[in-house]
């Protein structure tokens, strides 16, 4: 008892400082890093030596590598539109295309993000709707929570990766865990296309528009549930969500309101000047689909360019990282918008302003989850959630999602307890692809209110500090969803 108590200080102090204290990312991070090395050091069943230690912070380091080389391109990215009036202009032709406000959001939040997210992963939907959020006049705090909704296609993010993953360790299907973690996770796009319409429009929004956002939402988990069994696992994702883009794009268009007096000055925006605002995210979408879809291509991306750490099992390859495209997009769009040296330097500043603190949290995040890893801390957590027999069912999902929520990762979490929840549900006869599912869906949906992930946002936004704002926003419907699944998973079970 005394051990499983011991395990979960990492996670308290991680959770008191950001929710409870509202402390900054950093401060948050690196106390709970601290926390995590003093236990190895004192604590008997958690000790590691010190060069173990190490290693588990220079593993967690890597992962964090794997996360900050999209982040920091991608804010680089945002900071150059700003310089070049990109990102206002994206804005008008949003409204142009889909003139209602609202129906604009769920387009973001269940169509873009989703998408993106899908052919990139690692966070990349977020900080790409993040800009479009605020250039739609949301506040900062709004577009960080609504940035982070958007992460309702994790299982399929990165095509499918973490889905994959868990496949691999539990020897189970990947289309049937993939298409089971669609129907267990149905209701969850419809819960946060809802709350972006209480957020974005207040009740008057969700009252006109519910009816295209749960349709949207159904439509999204009906066409990840469609690909999963017969087409592919890794399309999921863009399979799904493209239909839902077109849909909300032709909603918009067709129920829209009468326009105000401000939309007749948007309608002499040029053709030209919104595809060179267009031009970054053409770009990067252009470039992730060659690289994920030509199989020579793809096949000698993942070869060059590998860092390679052995002992910190670091396989990194640089010029197959979503954050590779997106620096090529990035100096396309400075080269075409003609922002020149001094402009561009003056993204770069605004950037590692934004970055440098974002960085350090997030590294220190994932360390510590590392450490808790490699000292055993996480194991016991499991091995005690195994002691429930069928009581289990009512466990598992929490179990996914705190690998999610230590992580920022789906594919974290699956490498964390996959392993354990078929184990376990073996022992108990329960359903395992049941579990499996719901392991996936948890713990991709905690994602959104990771440590990790909450930087991630609240640099994006310009709130760096103040991740414990977008937490107290993002918690409550994330455990929501969270419980939902677990509801879901005791009645199949």
């Amino acid at each position: 008892m005394l051990s499983i108590v011991l395990a979960i200080i990492p996670l308290l102090v991680a959770f008191i400082l950001l929710a409870v204290l509202q402390r900054s990312g950093i401060q948050a991070g690196l106390a709970t890093l601290l926390t995590a090395v003093l236990l190895v050091i004192v604590v008997s069943p958690f000790h590691l030596a010190p060069p173990d230690t190490a290693i588990a912070i220079g593993t967690g380091a890597g992962t964090a590598l794997t996360v900050l080389y999209v982040l920091l391109p991608a804010l680089l990215l945002y900071q150059v539109q700003r310089v070049s009036g990109g990102i206002g202009i994206l804005s008008r032709g949003i409204e142009l295309l889909c003139p209602d406000r609202e129906v604009q959001l769920l387009l973001l939040v269940l169509g873009v993000a989703p998408f993106v997210e899908s052919v990139s992963g690692f966070g990349v939907g977020t900080v790409v709707i993040i800009p479009m959020l605020l250039a739609l006049g949301l506040d900062t705090l709004q577009a960080a929570t609504l940035g982070l909704f958007g992460q309702i296609a994790v299982p399929w993010g990165a095509l499918a990766i973490g889905t994959i993953l868990g496949a691999s360790l539990t020897h189970l299907s990947a289309a049937h865990i993939s298409a089971q973690t669609a129907l267990i996770g149905s209701p969850l796009p419809m819960l946060f296309g809802l709350l972006t319409l209480v957020i974005g429009g207040g009740r008057h929004a969700l009252r006109r528009l519910w009816l295209p956002a749960c349709i949207a939402a159904l439509l999204l988990a009906g066409g990840e549930w469609l690909s999963s069994m017969f087409a592919s696992v890794e399309l999921a994702g863009p399979f799904a969500s493209i239909p839902v883009i077109i849909l909300l794009l032709l909603w918009g268009r067709m129920h829209e309101n009468a326009r105000s007096h401000a939309d007749a000055e948007h309608d002499d925006l040029a053709p030209r000047t919104l595809l060179l605002a267009l031009v970054p995210y053409l770009i990067l979408t252009l470039l992730l689909l060659l690289s994920r879809f030509i199989a020579p291509l793809q096949f000698w991306l993942q070869h060059v360019g590998v860092v390679h750490i052995p002992i910190l099992a670091l396989d990194f390859p640089l010029f197959y990282s979503p954050g590779f495209f997106i620096l090529l997009a990035t100096i396309a769009t400075a080269y075409i918008t003609h922002i020149g040296l001094a402009g561009f330097w003056t993204a770069v500043q605004r950037t590692l302003r934004q970055f440098t603190p974002g960085a350090i949290a997030i590294a220190s995040f994932l360390a510590a989850s590392q450490i808790m890893r490699a000292s055993g801390m996480i194991e016991v957590l499991g091995t005690a959630a195994a002691t429930l027999g069928n009581g289990y069912s009512a466990l598992a999902p929490w179990l996914g999602a705190l690998g999610g929520w230590l992580t920022g990762s789906n594919a974290g979490s699956n490498a964390m307890f996959a392993q354990l929840q078929v184990t376990t549900s073996n022992k108990a006869h329960l359903p395992t692809i049941w579990i499996m599912a719901a392991q996936n869906a948890a713990g991709s949906i905690a994602t959104m209110a990771s440590p990790a992930r909450l930087v991630l946002a609240s640099t994006a936004v310009g709130l760096g500090g103040k991740e414990g704002q977008i937490v107290r926003r993002v918690g409550l419907p994330v455990l929501a969803a969270i419980f939902l699944v677990m509801l879901l998973l005791i009645l199949l079970a």
